[in-house]
């Protein structure tokens, strides 16, 4: 039983991890609001996996609006992935969309 919990836990993503690897491959001070960006982008999108797993979390964080009162989604944010949900009709998850906008910001600034 502790062996298999232990191996969800690990599963879990860790964005501290995304975090330690930025800094190394994006060091200094030129580079400090492209890694906050990313790093806020996957922490969205964890928000958004957990949400549909967990309870508290969706009790916490509701909808998008509680997302932009906590600093994770700005407003124009918000409202791109509001209407991406009225698009798809709410059938599918949109936890992969910040994703997505990580690697737009990174090809971006690659360039």
């Amino acid at each position: 039983m502790l062996g298999r919990w232990w191996s969800q836990f690990q599963s879990l993503p860790w964005v501290d991890g995304v975090g330690s690897v930025l800094s190394s491959y994006m060091p200094g001070s030129k580079w400090v609001n492209v890694r906050r960006k990313i790093v806020r982008y996957c922490l969205v999108s964890s928000v958004l996996v957990f949400r549909k797993i967990s309870a508290k979390m969706s009790k916490k964080y509701r909808n998008y609006q509680s997302l932009v009162d906590c600093g994770l989604l700005t407003e124009d944010e918000k409202r791109k992935m509001e209407e991406l949900e009225q698009t798809t009709n709410g059938q599918y998850h949109l936890y992969w969309e910040p994703l997505r906008q990580v690697l737009l910001t990174t090809v971006k600034y690659s360039t």
